[in-house]
């Protein structure tokens, strides 16, 4: 059995744990993990030449927030390069030089945004980062200027059970962003909060 070959056509990789939000169910707020380091550039070229080598077609880039990894712009190129398919899921699209964003979105093949809630106030609320969906709304339209859909992920809790529909469409209708997709993420309560339904 453990010898048995195993073929992966997609791989999500957590390549960073950095993030501005500090969502109040995500791992991300713990200060253990704004200490870690990004991974390397060299280091992700040997993982993502290993995994084109190995036969997957698409990476997902994920973290933390991916866009803030500081050779995120260079690590779709090497993607890119390896003729793998990129996907992103950032919760910021802050792409940073900020001068990179329209070749940056040129190398992704698949966009998408982590948004909580229907209003500024109920995104930020879960964020707990004061002006995080102003901050979101604009880039997601620079990327639909760029010609990109954009998948919405939503973690589901009893803040925002209410207002998934609602997030879609204002997203679409009233800031005309091509919504392609939904994923909604469920919070398990583990650990600490086992027996906990705050979330």
């Amino acid at each position: 059995m453990n010898g048995d070959k195993v073929h992966l056509d997609f791989v999500a990789l957590h390549f960073s744990t950095r993030c501005e939000a500090k969502c109040l169910f995500c791992y991300s707020a713990d200060p253990l993990f704004e200490k870690a380091t990004p991974t390397p550039l060299p280091e992700v070229n040997r993982i993502l030449t290993k995994l084109a080598t190995d036969g997957v077609t698409e990476v997902l880039f994920v973290g933390g927030d991916p866009v803030i990894h500081p050779n995120f712009v260079q690590s779709l190129e090497i993607a890119k390069s390896l003729g793998l398919a990129t996907s992103v899921l950032s919760n910021t699209w802050a792409i940073k030089p900020d001068a990179e964003f329209s070749r940056a979105a040129g190398l992704i093949d698949s966009c998408e945004a982590t948004i909580h809630g229907e209003t500024a106030d109920n995104h930020d609320a879960i964020t707990r980062r004061r002006g995080s969906f102003s901050k979101l709304i604009p880039n997601l339209k620079r990327l639909a200027a760029c010609g990109k859909t954009v998948g919405v992920c939503c973690n589901a809790m009893p803040q925002n059970l209410d207002q998934i529909h609602g997030i879609v469409s204002r997203i679409q209708n009233e800031f005309q962003i091509p919504v392609r997709s939904l994923m909604i993420q469920r919070i398990i309560p583990s650990g600490a909060a086992s027996g906990e339904f705050k979330f």
